[in-house]
């Protein structure tokens, strides 16, 4: 089985044709990304630059998650919905999105939570997402008021992070 294998270095791309056998050990310096497969293929589309992972951000997306729901289940989910729609426009820009909520959710409920703001739900939701702030490299604020958004927009301006109001202010990478 053949790959195409694209080393990076100062943001040009070598192209290299090689064996999957040969893939493995491979020490060479620079950055590495296996492509389709086509030793005759051209195109640049998905390949890595130094550019690239230079000014590539994650980016969490901070928002009103019980904010103005009264506990609804179906408002916070329309919450969570307005969060999650920044997303992909932020990945098509060339940078990673991330909710705290994709994070915490699963592990609230591991954590035997059985309704919103119980000790397993406290102990988890903001700590999570104070910590991943610490791996981030900006804040997007979007949605209403939120005490949380707001907590989140204050830690990552304690850590140095840009932060964004919204989505034209977020250069692509």
């Amino acid at each position: 089985m053949a790959l195409d294998i694209v080393t990076v270095e100062r943001g040009k791309r070598l192209r290299r044709h090689c064996g999957l056998e040969r893939l493995l050990p491979t020490k060479a310096a620079g950055v590495y990304w296996v492509g389709s497969g086509d030793k005759n293929e051209t195109s640049d589309e998905g390949a890595v630059t130094a550019d690239s992972l230079k000014s590539s951000m994650m980016i969490l997306i901070a928002g009103p998650y019980r904010s103005g729901t009264n506990d609804d289940p179906a408002l916070i989910r329309r919450n969570v919905e307005e969060m999650e729609s920044y997303a992909l426009p932020i990945f098509r820009a060339g940078h990673i999105p991330i909710l705290g909520e994709w994070l915490a959710l699963p592990l609230v409920e591991l954590a035997g939570s059985t309704k919103i703001g119980d000790d397993a739900f406290s102990e988890i939701f903001h700590p999570i997402a104070v910590r991943l702030l610490e791996k981030c490299d900006a804040v997007l604020r979007v949605g209403g008021p939120s005490a949380g958004a707001d907590e989140m927009l204050r830690v990552g301006r304690s850590l140095g992070l840009k932060i964004y109001a919204n989505l034209a202010e977020i250069h692509a990478a």
